[in-house]
Parts: C-alpha cells; structure tokens; sequence
C-alpha cells in the first residue's frame, strides 16, 4: 500500500524503475499481479508512454507454454488494466496498431511472428471490453482481422467483445465490412459457435433498421 501511495503521487520517477524487474521473461505470477496493482495506480501518462514495453512483454508472457493458470490469470489482469488506464486516443491508437500487427493479412506479414494470435485476440477483446474510449474507427480492421481467422476461437470471442461494447444504433454502419469480410472467407468452414454472436446482431440491425439505405439492408441480407 505505501508503494501504491508513492506512485500515484511520483509515478514518472518510480514506475520506469520496477518495469524492467517486473517484465523479465517468464513473467511470474507475483510480477503481473503486481504490475496489475501498479497499473491502477500509475498516472496514465506514464501508463501510455510505457505502453509498448508493457504489451509487448504481456503478449510474450501470455504465450509461455510453462504458465500457470494463476500466472495466466494475472497477466490477463495486468492487460485489463492497461485497457482501464488507457485515457487518450493516441495511446488508443497504439495499442491497437500493436495488436492488430500480429496479424497476417494479404500483403502483410506479422511484424514479430513470435507473438501468437490468440495472445493477441485475448488482449484485444480485454480492451474492447473495458475501454471507455471511441473503437468505432477500429472496428472495419479488426472485423476483417477477426472473421477471416475462421479456426482462431480468441478471435471470435474478441470480436463478440467488441460488438457488445458498440452502441446498438450504430452497429450499421459496419455491415459492409462484415460483408466483405464473410466474402472473403467463402469457402472455408467456420467452425465457431461464436460466429452467430459476432455477425448477426451487425447484420440485423443493418437490415431491420429504418433510417438504413438501401444498400446497407442489401448487403446486411446478403451477409445473413
């Protein structure tokens, strides 16, 4: 407590000092729950000019084949509380362009292929679920990221996270993106009980809401 107490107060002093400790490969149990603790505490400036470090280090920790489901557990916390603190939308920004570069796409190779998509997916439907911040902007990119990974089951989670956390008046205006998306997966066997939770309610609302354009209930009944 007297350590929490220090950093809310001097958290640009203390806080870059215990990260390297805090962050050694394997993450231990103890560190991330740590991390999790000083994380709520931290200036979320500090927070977001760490944030690389941080998530870098969780992704690397979260793919560890040795973890404990303990250990597990607290570095899924730590995460949930780099999504609680983050209150700016070039930090926002980061922090999904970190994400979504673990991702191969057409043209595109992941930045670092050591990182596991399915660390990856877990981080992003942590922040979809507990961000306060706008996700609109990112939604197109990660609904193309998401269904197109038709075997990943993280993935779908994630993106049922992400609907979920969207007001239900402006799902609309993402059925074009989930229609291209689903386009684009023709062929493969989705095999995800969570596809339904992710898709229909984008494509229900596009084709069943009143002020929608025409080509929005098209393409809506088409995804369907």
């Amino acid at each position: 407590n007297a350590l929490k107490d220090i950093l809310a107060v001097r958290s640009h002093a203390v806080f870059p000092i215990l990260l390297p400790q805090l962050l050694t490969l394997p993450i231990t149990a103890i560190h991330a729950e740590t991390l999790g603790a000083l994380l709520r505490v931290a200036s979320a400036k500090v927070v977001g000019k760490n944030l690389t470090t941080i998530i870098m280090a969780l992704l690397h920790g979260l793919d560890e084949p040795t973890n404990t489901e303990a250990t597990r557990y607290a570095i899924l916390d730590a995460a949930t509380a780099i999504a609680e603190r983050i209150e700016s939308e070039d930090h926002l920004h980061i922090l999904m362009s970190l994400l979504q570069e673990r991702f191969p796409l057409p043209g595109r190779r992941p930045t670092d292929e050591s990182f596991s998509r399915a660390s990856a997916a877990t981080v992003a439907g942590l922040v979809f679920q507990n961000t306060a911040l706008d996700l609109s902007p990112y939604i197109p990119e990660w609904v193309r990221i998401l269904l197109l990974d038709t075997k990943m089951e993280e993935g779908w989670e994630a993106l049922v996270k992400l609907v979920k956390a969207q007001r239900k008046e402006l799902l609309a205006d993402h059925v074009g993106a989930v229609r291209n998306a689903l386009s684009k997966a023709q062929g493969q066997q989705i095999q995800s009980k969570s596809t339904l939770a992710a898709c229909t309610p984008i494509l229900l609302q596009g084709l069943l809401q009143a002020q929608a354009i025409t080509e929005t209930k098209t393409e809506a009944a088409q995804g369907l």
